[in-house]
């Protein structure tokens, strides 16, 4: 037997020894344990969870946007009516540009894009 297989033949099984011994710590330690593929929790936490939790736009009137100037509008307008109750915004296309979108006061409100062409690109 020649030196390279020889030493082929060691690499092989150094790699055997290797792969089994990762696979006994990894389920040796639980990785791939059934009961890490229990249920979900879905619970809120944080501030989702104070003063009632958040809602965002569920259950509330749906509008479609297709540019920044109607979505700031009609942000501007919620905030000036104080307008609390649910909205859905949704985008359809590209909304781009470099102005500035100001949500942080506006409540009770989801941003969705509508299929694969919601797109709400920020500019610098």
């Amino acid at each position: 037997m020649n030196s390279k297989s020889f030493f082929r033949k060691i690499l092989v099984g150094c790699m055997m020894v290797s792969l089994i011994c990762t696979q006994v710590f990894l389920f040796r330690t639980g990785v791939f344990a059934a009961e890490n593929y229990g249920q979900v929790n879905f619970d809120l936490i944080g501030f989702a969870t104070l003063e009632g939790g958040t809602t965002g736009g569920t259950g509330g009137k749906e509008v479609t946007i297709t540019s920044l100037t109607q979505a700031n509008d009609l942000l501007n307008t919620r905030k000036k009516e104080d307008d609390t109750s649910p909205l859905i915004m949704k985008i359809d296309g590209k909304i781009s540009g470099a102005g500035k979108i100001d949500i942080k006061e506006v409540k009770n409100i989801s941003v969705i894009g509508v299929g694969t062409r919601g797109n709400w690109k920020v500019s610098d």
